[in-house]
């Protein structure tokens, strides 16, 4: 066993397991290694952003797993999920697990699915509903049929007004081009994150334009005047999978751009990536929706605060709006779970609150958006439906993937 310093206190390794503070404090080749690992191995919308320079890293004691955490106040929080093989999951959970005995810390994973639930379960985690996930698959999709028509109503009523749809990449431009392009971009973001009542993006749980940590983010705009004007909006996808399905995990659009430019970006953006063979695009998780249903050793304080959260909440987060915007969609919707070491306090329900800067809010834009939720016609928003609570397999699935070379496991101090 040995110590590393961090955050002004020691962390207790266990296994040869490593830890990095920063993002700064990864060498060349763990930088590289990251990136890969979060490529090949990520699974969730949030996986990718491992790579933001907003988080700290423990690595397996076989170098071939890494999850990004962020430490408050006995609680260390991941989201992304266990980035690497199947195969090596039960393993490094368990290395986890120790990590956080001897530091005495509860782990809470984030958005974790039905397929990883099944390794949370048998390591002992606690396992409480969190959400759902909205995911698109593409083999058989069309726009075709009534269940689209407001989608198609949203792409004609953009396409009249003149707007383009193209994809912007850092290898197509020039650098004067790209700094220019991201300049833009930045514009676009900041009015739009102006107009919400929070203050900014949602720490850790939300990407961050940052154009050193893109690497392969792909990203889609739309432009005025026929593709020769300013931007309207734009849609950065991360990549899940290996690049076989793509997240949507960023959508902005400026204050005053034409109506419905963010449904005929992702109208446009499915459809290029339908044309290029992928197999899916997710929407991105969707919290507090269904977690009024008891599941068996679920945590009763998360199940009591998600449900209040969906029923009272929605002037902080208005998820009812969310899955019903999504739902225009048509996905298929499925369960995400909150994963814990141990079980969930009062306390952790304030960690998640404090590492999400919950209270950051404009009070003004705060009470505009509450009255607005008074409107009569969010009656009519869509309801639900819910995927059967799935009965967890003590038989792990197994994983095909070639595994790549593993990075040596070592110790960066603070």
């Amino acid at each position: 066993m040995t110590a590393i310093a961090h955050s002004g206190s020691s962390w207790l390794l266990n296994n040869n397991v490593s830890v990095f503070k920063t993002y700064a404090d990864l060498d060349g080749q763990h930088r590289l290694r990251l990136e890969q690992m979060a490529f090949e191995y990520g699974r969730y919308s949030e996986s990718y952003l491992i790579t933001e320079p907003n988080r700290s890293y423990l690595w397996s004691s076989c170098g071939n797993g890494v999850v990004g955490f962020v430490n408050y106040n006995g609680h260390i929080a991941v989201v992304g999920g266990l980035i690497t093989p199947d195969e090596n999951k039960l393993r490094f959970l368990n290395e986890i697990s120790e990590f956080a005995r001897l530091n005495k810390k509860r782990v809470m994973f984030f958005h974790i699915d039905d397929h990883d639930a099944c390794y949370f379960n048998q390591a002992g985690y606690q396992v409480t509903n969190f959400g759902v996930n909205a995911h698109i698959p593409l083999a058989d999709h069309s726009w075709n049929g009534k269940a689209f028509e407001w989608v198609r109503r949203q792409f004609n009523f953009v396409s009249r007004h003149g707007v383009a749809f193209e994809e912007w990449s850092v290898q197509d431009s020039t650098p004067a081009e790209w700094e220019q392009r991201m300049a833009e971009l930045h514009e676009v973001s900041d009015e739009h994150i102006g107009a919400k009542h929070f203050r900014g993006e949602i720490p850790f749980f939300e990407g961050r334009l940052i154009n050193d940590h893109l690497h392969r983010r792909r990203c889609f705009v739309a432009r005025a005047d026929n593709g020769a004007g300013r931007v309207e909006g734009f849609v950065l996808c991360t990549p899940l999978n290996g690049g076989r399905q793509w997240a949507m995990e960023m959508y902005r659009h400026r204050v005053d751009a034409v109506r419905g430019v963010i449904p005929f970006l992702m109208h446009q953006t499915i459809g290029r990536l339908k044309a290029e063979g992928c197999d899916g695009v997710s929407m991105c998780p969707v919290p507090a929706i269904g977690c009024d249903i008891k599941r068996p050793g679920d945590s009763f304080i998360a199940r009591t605060a998600l449900t209040l959260w969906n029923r009272l909440g929605s002037s902080l987060f208005d998820t009812n709006g969310l899955y019903h915007y999504k739902s225009r969609f048509r996905p298929e919707f499925s369960n995400m779970y909150l994963c814990s070491s141990s079980n969930v306090s009062v306390m952790s329900i304030w960690a998640y609150l404090r590492i999400t800067d919950a209270f950051n809010l404009k009070i003004g834009a705060f009470l505009k958006d509450m009255i607005h939720l008074l409107n009569p016609q969010r009656r009519t928003l869509a309801k639900p439906v819910l995927t059967p609570q799935p009965t967890f397999l003590s038989e792990l699935p197994v994983s095909p993937t070639t595994v790549p070379a593993a990075v040596p496991a070592t110790s960066k101090a603070a």
